[in-house]
């Protein structure tokens, strides 16, 4: 099942970095752009992690609550937000049950290897993205969704291959 724009969100919970517990959309007054990736292992994870920091305060003006879903462990997820100081909810989902509520896919080979993907990695590690530790499935495809309070998609990408996370500023139109 994938989700498209009008249609009805899942209700579903969560648990972030912090430990608080949240229901969506029963806790949600404004929006929720919720972007799935891969763990905090990934180079092209913690770069996308780094662009919704520096994009919290375009989230902020829109009213949009950003959050990020990560297949590491609870543990391993407080910690990595309290080292990078970490502004936006980050969701430990390490058995993929969100993955699954929101319909995102398992890539293969062809995803995983795809010349744009090869660029993206560089271009991340460059950046001093290094690959850490292996703490989620490597072939698991992105995605982002923009959720209103009311229970309602109003935005969903499905990625094409394993470095097509969805657009931050398609978010904040």
């Amino acid at each position: 099942m994938t989700l498209s724009a009008g249609d009805k969100a899942p209700d579903f919970k969560f648990s972030d970095h912090t430990g608080a517990e949240y229901n969506y959309p029963a806790d949600f007054s404004e929006k929720l752009a919720i972007f799935f990736l891969r763990h905090l292992g990934c180079p092209l994870c913690k770069e996308k992690l780094e662009e919704l920091k520096e994009a919290l305060p375009r989230f902020r003006e829109k009213s949009i609550k950003p959050a990020a879903v990560v297949q590491s462990t609870p543990k391993r997820v407080s910690s990595y937000a309290e080292r990078v100081g970490m502004p936006i909810m980050l969701v430990p989902d390490r058995d993929k049950e969100l993955y699954a509520l929101f319909g995102l896919r398992r890539g293969g080979v062809l995803d995983y290897m795809a010349p744009s993907v090869m660029g993206a990695t560089i271009r991340a590690t460059f950046k001093g993205h290094m690959h850490g530790r292996f703490e989620g499935d490597e072939f698991q495809v992105p995605g982002a969704f923009l959720l209103s309070p009311e229970g309602e998609v109003l935005r969903a990408h499905y990625g094409k291959n394993v470095s097509d996370f969805g657009d931050v500023s398609l978010f904040l139109e």
